[in-house]
């Protein structure tokens, strides 16, 4: 049977170390550490991420992250085998310039900022998107029921929001049985560093699923 685990990073800066639920974290890539009472994960490529092992195998599982405002790019690493084999799901922000010029010959240009949610797995280092969308979210949520993934995601940045919302929905086999899920950072070089503001994992029983109250 599985375990339900959860984190506020509610503790003093430094390694992550012990979650507020009592289980270890591992840091697969890079840096992720404890600021501010978030689990804050580097702006550096490739994305940094860390994992705990919630022995869900076999089992269907939900995985959900919450942030606060400000930075972009905050992920569910999922289905973790090691650094060179996981599903991500993230929160991309890029931006877009047009210019337009008038019967005077004034050119004016505005800039306009885009959120997409992406869905990828990665397979011996390599990344393939399955899934990506339009549109922001303040909390994500990641459901694996067998082969189906079901991504979603929330307006508000709480873990109670995390599910209201279904953005992508994919059967995929890979990496079914891996146990181990976390979060981090995707990758990239315009955004500011990814701090989450509360995680939160748990078996998930088809059929009979209601959203759990959140520690």
């Amino acid at each position: 049977m599985g375990i339900a685990v959860a984190d506020n990073f509610v503790r003093a800066n430094g390694p992550l170390g012990v979650s507020s639920s009592g289980f270890p974290w591992e840091v697969v890539r890079g840096s992720v550490t404890i600021s501010g009472n978030k689990g804050l994960a580097q702006n550096t490529s490739p994305g940094p991420f860390a994992v705990m092992d919630l022995l869900f195998a076999g089992h269907d599982a939900s995985v959900s992250i919450a942030f606060p405002a400000g930075g972009h790019g905050q992920a569910i690493y999922f289905r973790v085998k090691d650094v060179q084999n996981h599903w991500r799901f993230f929160h991309h922000y890029y931006t877009q310039t047009f210019c337009s010029t008038d019967a005077a010959g004034v050119t004016t240009c505005e800039t306009y900022g885009y959120v997409d949610m992406i869905l990828q797995k990665c397979t011996a280092g390599s990344y393939t998107q399955v899934g990506r969308v339009s549109g922001g979210v303040g909390s994500m949520n990641i459901t694996m029921r067998g082969d189906l993934i079901e991504c979603r995601g929330g307006g508000a940045a709480t873990l109670a929001s995390a599910t209201s919302t279904l953005f992508i929905s994919v059967t995929d086999s890979y990496l079914a049985k891996e146990t181990k899920h976390g979060f981090g950072y995707w990758e990239s070089t315009q955004n500011g560093n990814a701090g989450i503001g509360a995680f939160d994992a748990r078996p998930f029983h088809l059929g009979n699923y209601t959203p759990p109250l959140y520690l």
